[in-house]
């Protein structure tokens, strides 16, 4: 079955048909293949023309391509399979990849012939001699007339060279001459004519003619007087020789014979008369020998060189018609002409290589003819137009269906080189499949199915066109016709064929059927998708035909081609073979091809069954088409593999479409090939093209160093190549470039390589056709090179290799290593005596300037020691005066805060509290510089530590855009907050992070103008595969100067520094801002120009994915995971170490110990960790215990700890200084341990009663707690804030700590410990109290009240409600309502 659709591939294959009008090397056509498809038949013995159809390849070679002249004369093959040819020029030598001249004196080179040690011998214009290769294994051509006398060596042309065991024959038209041979066999062929050279010579008494040989025998024919031989010295006539007194003798060819028993073989001769055509001599005489060649071979002027083929057959040359092949029965199966491809009809020499190939020697150029071969060629000009579809054999005839129509060719005779395709009239469409019906031909095409019978077509009137394949059902009535637009269904009852109809609900262009066992139709569409339809148990029943899902799987397009083997189908793809699995409905891999494909590399590229016994499978392998036959040896059912189109390809194949094959009578298979113009037919029994078990060993032909040097030219008898005699190489010519050839004439361009350098090389190349290999700057050592080759019928080669050796640089030598050792030494020597005696002379004057130096440079030390102390310690001075006094303003400023707030509350004119206000905003502003001061301070020292929490950077800057609105609006001033982004959280110090963005926006608006505008945008970046917050703040202020923008994050630098400035300012804010920004990692930077705005851009980490830290609150809100974390801790604040451990080692057991080894780092730690109790001495350095006590106790976020003091002091007044100021417990040194366990013991449980009291009150109130002043003020504040936001749905934890001026984590920290809540579950419980006495006031229903108290959902408020209270809202609305 044919696609339309299916990608056809490309070979090139080299045809040498001339064009009239322009000379050429060499035509190619790019051949369109589709591997054609026809029944297996048996063909009558009248039809094995099939054999013989086509024309044989033939590739042409002009003087372009050899770079000589015209004319050539002779053609020769030495043992290694190099070719040369006698040329007008000289001599040519071809390898298969180079051509090379070899010039002689007088250029003209008449005749070749090699001796049996392979040399060549050549013969010329007053020259003979022979080709010699001098050291590097150039071949040189060496004349032999040194060994003629003086008066015969104008001798003329040389016709003939004839080498034989009496010496080396030469003849001119005028003479014979005969360099005789010794008989010391030891001795090489030349060295026996030329030691004691010896000439005879026999002179023509007319004209001698190009003299012949057979075996040993010699015979001359001379003019007017017959054909003669030479014996023991002496001209003999033949018995009859005088009847060709007249003629010329040109070929004389043994005979083998078929016929006679009494006559020996040999002295049969095939002999050619230019005038009286072909004779057959035995010995005794001559005789006629019947043929169908004589006439042309006379008209068209036999000349004097003829070939034996390896079927048998004569190739005999001629002056006008070409080359005329003739076999031994005188049939004439072949002319090979210009009109069939050959360059030129005047043939001077014929040889046929040792791989079978034909070549000859032209008077313009020279052909190599592939005959005999198993491969032909049926060209375009053979009748047939369009691009090639289906071939089939039928009727004693080859059908052709083309793009133009369809064609036959009828039987003809062999010596025909013109019979003609002929067109079937009325189809001149695209024309796909053919199939045979009985007695006739059907034909798929574009008008639709048409009848061919007696060379005539009528089209069949189905109502339907372009039908592209068919199918022959189960039921031999039945024919599946596919359609452009569905399947056909055709039956043919007595010779007659009805048009069922079309299966019905089926519509798709089908390009292929075939019918399995189970009655299904597996067919490809045009896009190549399988397609499967069920058929009824009545296959008449067009409606019953049922389109099946074949695969399980959601992927139905499921796209390979279709083979039927034995009534089974089978799939495959460029890979492999699948078959259908109908039970699980899936396709399963076949095991067919098992183990038959040599590598992964190979590829399928279409498989058929052939209708006898064979499964056919193509492949190409490594450029390589190949053909396995399974099953394809007749007598044991073995797999056979066939090399096919090995000889006229390089190219890869793509794909194959369909094969097929027949059977002749004689059981010899035929593979047809056709696509576009050209038809080739394949004789897969044929051995002609393959009489060698393996290719030529290649050679290597140039070796050079350095890129220009040359070391070898090729001549494999030179010694340079001989692994045991390996060349030596300078080390300076490390270079090294190796030229190889592989002398295998099939297709030279199929020829492959692959090359390894033993010592260098780990592994053999791959497979190339590149024929040079260069290596560059070698290391020193011993290396192999070795190449093999692959030739077009994918037969691998032995390996030639060159031996060198690089030698070690002349400074590795052993030599020159001891030379250098030696000289070294001398100079060491002598420079050790020089030295010793000047530092002697020169060590007396450095003492001096040491001493006198040393005392300079020890008092420059001591001045700058001083000085350098001295800047150290003003410097430390101005980091304590800043941090002292920053402290010590405090105090007042906080006296001078309160006092104004007090007045501020309780002021009632507003006269005086516009001043009182005035006044309080200033204490706000010193108090923020102050704070600037104390965090330069302490960033100087690296005592700044950043609080991180994970924090949505967006809300918290959003929140302190919105502080600024007032202010803004007070001047005038529009600020427009931008976010690209709805959230994006980061790890972050919310306090510094907001004093960041105040500083940044304080500074916007106070250099903004009135109707200014300030944008606030945040982004996010990728910068190296991490993602950043970007946040810019750009206003149109007044700018800043370029000169002093990269000075602006500078401590205590302005921008307007005059004594004049608008604008007020200390020039730390923006150092400060910095400093935050890279703690926390990130970058800031500022764009300005003056009088246009500033834009500062602050660049932050963010948490990836929002997953690298958890919510703060849900943290501490989660139940702890170990039974440690559950004990109460314990601060130990302690300088003696072994007290301290002592404490730790008797309180370990129940509580967990933190410690710190001053009170500094005790209030640090305390800040920190929040412990449940504090334990500290009295006497400590920096801090002592009354002060750390004071601090704890007054500061908000630690003073619920209860503290214990160790003292040695037992006087009444340090406790009583301990107790007013805070201390709970004081235990006198020393203590019992006991006692300390009790104190410990007692302090933490009255915290622990406490803590579950309140747990169990539904309703906490502030003046339900008790606690110290401190602690009571901190839950007043908190529950007011909770009460005046219960109905604000923004506020949260956040919010409460922001208010509160804590981090999250330390208002967590605080609550627990006073009332064993956390913020987001006391705020959860007030605000589901107030919901509840709000549904007690029936103020709404239960969903108005649950998003009023900020639950966006009425399940999540009716969960909350009844895990508080133990009802839903509802049920405690009714249980309320029936109380009352």
């Amino acid at each position: 079955m044919f696609n339309p659709n299916s990608t056809l591939f490309i070979i090139f294959i080299s045809i040498g048909f001339i064009n009239k009008n322009f000379p050429i090397v060499k035509i190619t056509f790019k051949i369109f293949l589709t591997i054609l498809s026809f029944t297996s038949i048996v063909v009558s013995q009248k039809n094995q023309f099939l054999n013989e159809v086509g024309l044989p390849i033939i590739t042409n070679y002009l003087p372009k391509q050899y770079s000589a002249n015209v004319q050539n004369w002779a053609v020769i093959q030495d043992k290694r399979g190099v070719l040369y040819f006698g040329n007008v020029s000289g001599v040519l030598e071809y390898d298969g990849v180079n051509w090379k001249l070899i010039k002689i004196p007088n250029e003209v080179v008449r005749c070749l012939a090699i001796d049996d040690d392979g040399k060549i011998y050549v013969g010329g214009i007053n020259q003979i001699g022979y080709l010699s290769p001098d050291s590097l294994g150039e071949l040189n051509y060496v004349s032999l007339n040194k060994y003629i006398s003086g008066e015969k060596i104008d001798f003329g042309d040389v016709w003939r060279i004839i080498i034989n065991d009496d010496g080396f024959y030469f003849q001119t038209f005028s003479t014979l001459y005969l360099f005789e041979s010794n008989k010391n066999k030891q001795q090489s062929f030349i060295s026996r004519i030329i030691k004691n050279p010896s000439l005879k010579q026999w002179e023509s008494r007319t004209r001698m003619n190009p003299i012949h040989s057979i075996g040993n025998r010699i015979f001359i024919h001379e003019r007017n007087l017959g054909l003669q031989e030479l014996i023991n010295g002496k001209l003999a006539m033949l018995p009859g020789g005088e009847e060709f007194a007249q003629d010329l003798i040109c070929i004389m060819l043994p005979f083998p014979s078929s016929k006679s028993k009494d006559k020996n073989p040999d002295e049969r001769i095939l002999i050619g008369s230019l005038r009286r055509g072909m004779f057959l001599f035995d010995g005794v005489g001559f005789e006629k020998f019947n043929n169908e060649a004589d006439k042309y071979l006379i008209e068209n002027r036999l000349y004097f060189r003829g070939a034996l083929l390896g079927d048998g057959a004569y190739a005999l040359g001629t002056q006008l018609g070409g080359i005329v092949v003739m076999d031994q029965n005188g049939k004439l199966k072949k002319i090979i002409d210009k009109n069939i491809g050959l360059n030129n009809n005047t043939i001077w020499d014929l040889f046929c290589d040792r791989e079978g190939n034909l070549w000859a020697a032209s008077d313009n150029g020279i052909s190599k003819i592939l005959y005999p071969s198993s491969l032909r060629v049926i060209d375009e000009n053979s009748g047939f137009e369009g691009s090639i579809q289906t071939i089939k054999y039928f009727d004693n005839k080859i059908y052709l269906t083309t793009s133009s129509g369809v064609y036959y060719l009828e039987d003809f005779s062999n010596n025909s080189n013109n019979k003609k395709f002929i067109a079937i009239k009325n189809i001149s469409v695209q024309s796909w499949d053919m199939m045979q019906l009985d007695n006739k031909l059907l034909a798929a095409t574009n008008d639709g199915v048409v009848e061919i019978k007696n060379n005539s077509a009528s089209i069949i009137d189905y109502n339907f066109r372009y039908a592209y394949c068919f199918c022959k059902s189960h039921e031999p009535s039945l024919i599946y016709v596919g359609l452009n637009n569905g399947i056909a269904v055709l039956k043919n009852e007595n010779e007659k064929t009805k048009f069922l109809g079309l299966i019905a609900n089926f519509n798709t262009g089908i390009t292929s059927i075939e019918e399995d066992e189970k009655g299904i139709l597996w067919c490809n569409d045009v896009s190549g998708k399988i397609i499967a339809l069920k058929t009824p148990e009545d296959k008449n029943d067009l409606a019953g035909y049922k389109k099946l899902n074949i695969t399980n799987s959601a992927k139905q397009d499921i796209k390979a081609k279709i083979f039927k083997h034995s009534n089974k189908i089978y799939f495959y793809d460029d890979k492999n073979i699948f078959e259908y699995n109908y039970e699980n409905k899936k396709f399963v891999a076949s095991t067919i091809l098992n183990n038959l494909f040599e590598d992964s590399t190979q590829t399928i590229l279409n498989i058929f069954h052939d209708g006898q016994n064979s499964i056919w499978c193509v492949t190409n392998h490594q450029g390589k088409i190949q053909i396995i036959e399974i099953g394809g040896d007749r007598k044991t059912g073995a797999t056979k593999k066939h090399s096919l189109l090995g000889l006229v390809s390089e190219e890869l194949y793509s794909d194959f479409v369909s094969l097929k094959s027949f059977v002749s009578e004689d059981k010899s298979k035929v593979i047809w090939i056709g696509g576009g113009n050209i038809l080739i037919n394949y004789n897969l029994d044929s051995d002609l093209d393959f009489n060698t078990t393996q290719s030529n060993t290649p050679l290597i032909r140039k070796v050079f160093i350095n890129g220009a040097i040359s070391i070898f030219n090729g001549f494999a008898k030179s010694k340079k190549i001989d692994e045991n005699n390996p060349i030596e190489i300078d080390y300076s010519s490390n270079s090294i470039v190796f030229e190889y050839s592989l002398p295998s004439f099939l297709n030279e361009s199929g020829n492959d390589y692959q090359f390894l350098l033993e010592g260098f090389d780990k592994k053999w190349s791959g497979w190339i056709k590149e024929t040079k290999k260069e290596y560059t700057n070698l290391p020193t050592g011993r290396f192999v090179f070795k190449v093999r080759s692959r030739n077009a019928k994918g037969q691998v080669s032995g390996v030639a290799s060159y031996s060198f050796i690089i030698l070690p640089p002349w400074y590795k030598t052993w030599w020159a290593n001891v030379i250098g050792f030696l000289i070294v030494l001398l100079i060491i020597n002598y420079v050790i005596r020089i030295r010793v005696r000047y530092l002697k002379n020169k060590n007396i004057v450095l003492e001096r300037l040491v001493n006198e130096r040393t005392s300079k440079i020890k008092e420059q030390k001591d001045v700058l020691e001083k000085q350098a102390q001295k800047l150290l310690e003003l410097d430390q001075l101005k980091s304590n005066f800043f941090a002292n006094i920053s402290h010590e303003f405090r105090t007042p400023l906080t006296l001078i805060k309160g006092q104004l707030e007090n007045i501020l509350r309780i002021v009632k004119d507003e006269t005086v509290k516009k001043k009182v206000n005035v006044a309080f905003t200033n204490s706000n502003r010193l108090n923020r510089l102050i704070n600037q001061v104390l965090d330069l301070s302490k960033l100087e020292s690296g005592k700044l530590h950043l609080e991180f929490e994970k924090h949505d950077i967006v809300t918290l800057i959003k929140n302190r855009v919105s502080s600024f609105d007032s202010f803004a609006e007070q001047k005038n001033i529009t600020v427009q907050f931008i976010s690209k982004i709805d959230s994006l959280f980061a790890n972050i110090d919310i306090e510094k992070i907001e004093e960041v963005i105040d500083n940044l926006l304080s500074n916007a608006l106070k250099f903004t103008p009135s109707r200014g505008k300030i944008i606030i945008t945040i982004d996010v970046e990728t910068i190296e595969f991490s993602e950043n917050a970007v946040i810019s703040i750009s206003d149109n202020g007044v700018g800043i100067s370029e000169e002093k923008i990269s000075n602006i994050f500078d401590r205590f630098f302005q921008a307007d520094n005059t004594s004049t400035r608008e604008y007020e300012g200390t020039g730390l804010g923006l150092a400060i801002v910095k400093e935050l920004v890279e703690l926390h990692g990130g970058t800031i930077t500022v764009e300005s120009k003056l009088n246009e705005g500033t834009t500062f851009y602050i660049s932050l980490p963010v948490i990836e994915n929002n997953q690298n830290l958890p919510d703060v609150e849900t943290v501490l809100d989660e139940k702890p995971e170990s039974a440690d974390d559950l004990r109460e801790m314990v601060l130990i604040v302690e300088d003696n170490y072994d007290v301290r451990n002592y404490i730790k080692e008797n309180l370990e057991q129940h509580y967990r110990i933190e410690e710190a080894v001053n009170g500094e780092d005790g209030i640090l730690k305390a800040i920190e960790k929040t412990p449940d109790l504090i334990i500290t001495d009295l006497m400590m350095p920096k801090v002592n215990g009354f002060e750390l006590c004071n601090k704890v106790k007054s500061d908000q976020r630690t003073s619920h700890i209860p503290i214990i003091m160790l003292t040695a002091k037992v006087d009444e007044q340090s406790k009583l200084d301990g107790l007013q100021i805070g201390a709970d417990e004081f235990l006198a040194k020393p203590f019992s341990p006991r006692e300390l366990e009790i104190r410990v013991g007692n302090l933490i449980r009255i915290r622990q009663l406490l803590r579950e009291k309140y747990k169990e009150i539904s309703v906490i109130k502030a003046e339900d707690v008790k606690a110290n002043p401190i602690d009571k003020d901190f839950l007043d504040k908190v529950f007011t804030l909770i009460k005046n936001h219960l109905e604000d749905h923004q506020f949260s934890v956040h919010k409460l700590a922001d208010e509160m001026a804590m981090s999250v984590s330390q208002l967590n920290r605080k609550l627990n410990a006073l009332i064993n809540q956390s913020a987001g579950k006391l705020i959860r419980s007030t605000k589901l109290d107030y919901a509840a006495r709000l549904l007690e006031k029936n103020a709404g229903n239960v969903t108005e009240i649950g998003y009023r108290i900020g639950f966006s959902d009425l399940p999540s408020f009716t969960n909350s409600f009844k895990e508080k209270y133990g009802v839903s809202p509802t049920e405690y609305l009714k249980n309320r309502k029936e109380s009352l």
